[in-house]
């Protein structure tokens, strides 16, 4: 058995000799990339911009995307060159980009109209990079985000229902209540009661 692993390209890429190639779509670790960089602070180095870079991994263990998103942030959290040099190269990539645009502007109930005007282009081609960048239709994906986000503020934050529906785009602490429990299946309340329980 010879060497396995992923491999991702940003341009042209040759190969001499034989090999066995499965190709697979990096939509999953790149907004897996995308979370991992804005947990952490803000990149201020210029990745190295390399066409390409290697990540030896068994196939075996990837081969659900549960298992490959679980292994990737392994190879995160060890932090090795190999690490380093592959996610420099999914930062170079539009959907590295659009993810991140999308997080940092798409979670306050904003009309896809919108944030393809201010990504700068059409909304049938925004959709379309949508697509590309998330393996889904961008509707779902930001309607869940918006969610956790919000979740989390309120875990974080000692605010009313109200601020946090107004703050994250919801038209009342209603209609906030409602998305979150068709979404996670209880309501902000319930989960402010957990939050709060004192430690025994």
């Amino acid at each position: 058995m010879g060497w396995e692993g992923l491999i991702a390209v940003t341009s042209g890429f040759e190969v001499n000799g034989s090999v066995s190639i499965l190709p697979t779509g990096l939509a999953p670790l790149v907004k897996l990339q995308v979370f991992i960089d804005l947990a952490h602070a803000p990149i201020t180095a210029r990745d190295r911009q390399a066409p390409w870079a290697a990540l030896p991994v068994p196939f075996s263990q990837v081969q659900s995307e549960q298992a490959l998103e679980r292994w990737y942030l392994e190879q995160a959290m060890a932090g090795g060159t190999a690490y380093q040099a592959f996610a420099s190269v999914l930062r170079q990539t539009e959907s590295y980009g659009l993810v991140r645009f999308l997080l940092e502007q798409g979670t306050h109930s904003e009309k896809l109209t919108t944030l393809a005007h201010r990504y700068g282009v059409s909304v049938s081609h925004f959709r379309r990079l949508c697509w590309q960048a998330l393996g889904t239709a961008p509707k779902p994906a930001l309607r869940g985000w918006r969610t956790a986000q919000a979740l989390l503020n309120m875990s974080l934050q000692d605010c009313s229902l109200t601020d946090l529906a107004l703050e994250f785009g919801f038209s009342s602490s209603s209609h906030f209540s409602k998305e979150i429990r068709e979404l996670v299946g209880f309501t902000p309340s319930s989960l402010a009661d957990i939050t709060y329980l004192p430690s025994k």
